[in-house]
């Protein structure tokens, strides 16, 4: 603050609130200034007066509070399958004050070029199309008043092919023309393929349906 001519010392209040209802001394002496430390998060307001033999000044108080907002914690736990057949979710804690998260991925358990692929407030982040190879994540939570330390996952996500559908159900006959084919759920949740030839052998077959479903019409 400004010195005040003729003060011999200034007083320094603090409180939370601008009306300065509840405020409490933290400084009395000669000095224009005064470390402040050990905030939690909050806002502080601050008001000086100067005092001499004769009495005290006015307060001058600040324009607007100083607003504390540390970095938040570390979240306290990720979340990653420890195998899949390329499409699955990685989730994670909420951490507190935490704005936002950042999760990166990588190939290797020490990240050293990991990629960001997902920046948001969710708690969890769908991963899809890997083929092959092992994938480890690590997140971190984010605010205003910077980041928290990663927590990772060491073990990674091993992508394995899904296993062949058990069964596959097809007519014998169709007096239309127009039928239904169904297949057995394999696990993982992987999209299926379905092809059709007019031999056994399947030569020269083609494509007929790709996704999800386990029947195709």
């Amino acid at each position: 603050w400004a010195a005040s001519t003729g003060a011999n010392t200034y007083t320094l209040q603090e409180d939370t609130q601008a009306s300065f209802a509840t405020a409490s001394n933290v400084y009395t002496g000669a000095a224009t200034s005064f470390g402040v430390t050990g905030k939690t998060n909050g806002s502080y307001y601050y008001r000086v007066l100067a005092t001499n033999a004769v009495g005290s000044s006015g307060w001058t108080a600040g324009g607007g509070p100083c607003v504390v907002l540390h970095p938040p914690p570390t979240p306290g736990s990720i979340t990653v399958p420890a195998q899949s057949t390329g499409n699955f979710t990685v989730s994670w804690a909420a951490s507190p004050t935490a704005m936002t998260y950042d999760l990166e991925e990588d190939t290797t358990s020490g990240f050293t070029a990991p990629t960001l692929v997902y920046s948001g407030a969710a708690l969890s982040n769908n991963i899809t199309g890997k083929t092959s190879g092992t994938f480890y994540y690590r997140v971190r939570a984010v605010n205003t008043g910077g980041n928290s330390a990663w927590r990772t996952d060491t073990t990674g996500c091993q992508i394995v092919p899904p296993a062949a559908p058990a069964t596959i159900t097809v007519p014998p006959t169709s007096s239309t023309g127009s039928f239904t084919v169904t297949w057995a759920t394999s696990p993982g949740n992987p999209t299926y393929e379905l092809q059709e030839a007019n031999n056994s052998s399947f030569a020269g077959a083609v494509q007929v349906y790709l996704g999800p479903n386990t029947s195709y019409n």
